[in-house]
């Protein structure tokens, strides 16, 4: 390892408060191991995307979901809505029923429209809808209840819809 270091003058970056400043910008960096994530860069910069990529389920039920092997309890239906009208029925959705004690949801968003691209002749995926469901879900008050948000097995409707999977309500 020193002779890496010698051969392509590698130094270890310093993190005092003389060598970065508030104005400059950080192109690169080593990740810190540090217990408190709310203020370090990686967090800044990757929390979103592990949010939205954060599954909590189990092997066994996971491989069992993503072949539909299990039906899910309740089913909701968002084609048609608009985004603001989708976002209250898909959160009020999965706090009822997981007041009721269900665990595993289905929410069809649908695929959304494919428009053509004119320039490229390229197929351009719009589905507002599918997009942003699992930051609707992990944004609210319920994210400590969602083990997980997958899309569904084919049988249920594939790409257009997502399981939404919930903890046990062990106030019941």
């Amino acid at each position: 390892f020193k002779f890496y270091n010698k051969q392509y003058h590698i130094k270890d970056l310093k993190r005092d408060k003389q060598s970065i400043k508030k104005e400059q910008t950080i192109d690169h960096f080593t990740p810190i191991k540090n217990k408190n994530l709310k203020h370090s860069i990686v967090n800044k910069k990757f929390l979103n995307n592990y949010q939205l990529q954060d599954i909590r389920i189990d092997k066994n039920k996971l491989s069992l979901l993503k072949r539909g092997k299990i039906k899910p309890e309740k089913i909701l239906d968002l084609h048609g809505l608009t985004s603001v009208e989708a976002k209250t029925k898909a959160i009020e959705f999965t706090k009822i029923n997981f007041n009721l004690g269900l665990r595993l949801l289905l929410i069809i968003t649908g695929k959304g429209k494919i428009k053509i691209n004119d320039l490229n002749r390229e197929e351009l995926k719009t589905g507002v809808l599918r997009k942003s469901l699992k930051s609707w879900l992990y944004d609210s008050d319920l994210r400590p209840n969602i083990l997980g948000i997958i899309s569904s097995h084919i049988s249920h409707g594939g790409e257009g819809a997502f399981y939404v999977y919930l903890k046990n309500n062990k106030t019941l």
